[in-house]
């Protein structure tokens, strides 16, 4: 109501879409949710995930559905695999598996639609092509809706739906992308080969472009169409790890992201502490859900500011571990280009710059992944002939941030500290896990053991 008052939204052409993923509904024709969603964090399907990796060979999803997909609990073949085994009565009832991004569609037009990313696993990339035995092997032939590119029309606005918020009642909506894409497209990421990329959010796309899809164990390389593949991984807590210090720094009173800020640029650069940000498992490059986050080297001066710095430093090692894997099979020397509202951060960025020891672009632009959707509703309102066209239509604005020669050598050793801290920590990780298990276990019998 708000924005109808400030903008001639009866005036809008088309509608795009863009939302977080991979998370997943079940709803009935009507598009009523029959069960809460299984959200892109949760990691009960990974059992689902370790089988049907197993049943369908790596090679033989590469060639049937033309991208590398490392099977995870967030896999949405292994979601819906994970319905069918634990929720029958309700696949039985069900009608759609909907994304997010998709119900809202759904809600707009009346359609059912889905994009190749957000039924990836599903569908043959980039052109949506259903994949049977796929379908058939997760129980979800009926259920998936038809895949199109994201700068498709998914169809007109509904008239109920136009009247109740003023917008035009010849809208066309996009069928839309995941949110990272969105940012992606935003960025200028597709717009040549070899661009380098980090999109932090909650969590953090990271990775680069190519022209074909390939095989890199840990990273999806998914084609978003012809000559154009992105090659990337997302990691599970980026800014999550920031909003959690946030919190649990000073519990008694939450402070802002720029206290933060200020507290890492004040801390001296000299100490040793390092910060695992798996605060809620790990996808990519460890896909490991047992594993935890860590502050390590802790002394008794280490105070709010160090630990501060560690947690920006902690997630900056993420991003450098993930590209370094993604260089491996695509070729990628140029600037890191940020995108999001947290690559407002200067701080962060400069510290991103030095921990990768190359060159960090940040798009000006906060709001990148609407700014995404929205040229995604160019196109298919018909005010581009197509993403290549919105895209160098857009005017960007970047600053720039070179590292610092002097502080190469200290990150080059924490970084080394930080890759060994994840590979001799397994063990004390999945002892942590095994007995959390117990404890859960205990408590929910009603009986808690004495370790709890």
């Amino acid at each position: 109501a708000e924005l109808s008052r400030r903008t001639r939204l009866d005036e809008g052409r088309a509608i795009g879409i863009g939302g977080q993923g991979p998370t997943l509904v079940l709803t009935d024709a009507e598009a009523v949710p029959l069960t809460p969603s299984l959200s892109w964090r949760d990691a009960r399907a990974s059992s689902e995930a370790d089988e049907i990796s197993l049943a369908l060979s790596s090679d033989w999803r590469f060639a049937n559905l033309n991208a590398s997909l490392p099977p995870g609990g967030s896999w949405p073949p292994a979601r819906l695999l994970w319905y069918a085994r634990h929720q029958p009565e309700l696949v039985a009832r069900a009608r759609h598996a909907l994304s997010i991004k998709d119900y809202v569609v759904y809600l707009l037009t009346g359609m059912a639609v889905t994009d190749p990313v957000n039924a990836r696993g599903l569908v043959r990339a980039p052109t949506g092509e259903a994949v049977p035995e796929m379908l058939s092997y997760v129980g979800a032939r009926d259920l998936v809706p038809p895949a199109k590119v994201p700068w498709a029309s998914a169809g007109l606005l509904r008239h109920t739906v136009a009247e109740e918020l003023g917008l035009s009642k010849t809208a066309v909506v996009a069928v839309g992308w995941g949110d990272v894409y969105c940012a992606m497209l935003a960025a200028g990421v597709f717009d040549e080969v070899g661009r380098a990329f980090d999109i932090p959010g909650s969590a953090e796309g990271i990775g680069a472009t190519g022209p074909d899809p390939v095989e890199v164990g840990g990273l999806v390389s998914m084609p978003v169409w012809p000559g154009r593949t992105v090659t990337y991984g997302s990691t599970q807590a980026g800014c999550g790890s920031v909003e959690w210090w946030r919190r649990a720094g000073t519990p008694d009173s939450p402070v802002g992201p720029d206290m933060i800020d200020r507290a890492a640029a004040q801390a001296p650069r000299t100490g040793g502490l390092i910060f695992l940000p798996h605060l809620s498992g790990e996808r990519a490059p460890l896909w490991d859900t047992r594993i935890r986050g860590a502050f390590l080297g802790l002394e008794l001066d280490s105070d709010w500011r160090a630990l501060s710095l560690a947690v920006f430093e902690g997630v900056a090692f993420s991003v450098r571990q993930v590209l370094e894997l993604t260089s491996t099979a695509v070729p990628n020397d140029g600037p890191v280009l940020l995108a999001g509202s947290a690559a407002r951060s200067q701080v962060w960025n400069q510290i991103k710059a030095d921990a990768l020891g190359r060159s960090v672009v940040a798009l000006r632009e906060a709001e990148a992944s609407s700014l995404g959707a929205a040229m995604l509703g160019a196109v298919a309102g018909g005010l581009f002939g197509s993403v290549m066209e919105a895209s160098s239509s857009i005017a960007r604005t970047y600053e720039e941030f070179e590292p610092d020669p002097s502080k190469r050598a200290r990150y080059d050793d924490l970084y080394l500290i930080y890759r060994t801290a994840q590979r001799d920590l397994d063990e004390v990780h999945r002892m942590l896990h095994d007995a959390r298990t117990r404890w859960s276990s205990s408590w929910r019998a009603g009986t808690p053991s004495a370790a709890g």
